[in-house]
């Protein structure tokens, strides 16, 4: 997983956009999109679901740094399903 602005940074080139191009599209100053690919703030959810949209990801994907595929997706089920067999250890 990578930080969420390095993730920002790769949708925006993905999406042929630049800081200023987003910037206007989601109604914040390019200045923003810079500490944020920069990590040095972070949107508001509010703002995030407008990222999400515009740059054609999910919120989640955004907030945790990677594309959600079905592969991801199947491995972090099975890891929940281990750890709740483990706790079911522990408490039986």
């Amino acid at each position: 997983m990578i930080s969420f602005g390095e993730y920002l940074k790769t949708c925006c080139c993905k999406a042929n956009l630049t800081q200023t191009q987003l910037a206007e599209l989601i109604g914040v100053q390019s200045q923003t999109i810079w500490r944020w690919e920069h990590n040095e703030r972070e949107p508001s959810l509010n703002v995030i679901k407008k990222l999400a949209k515009v740059l054609n990801v999910t919120e989640e994907e955004l907030l945790n740094g990677e594309k959600i595929t079905d592969w991801v997706l199947t491995v972090k089920i099975s890891q929940s399903y281990k750890e709740v067999i483990e706790l079911g250890k522990v408490v039986s």
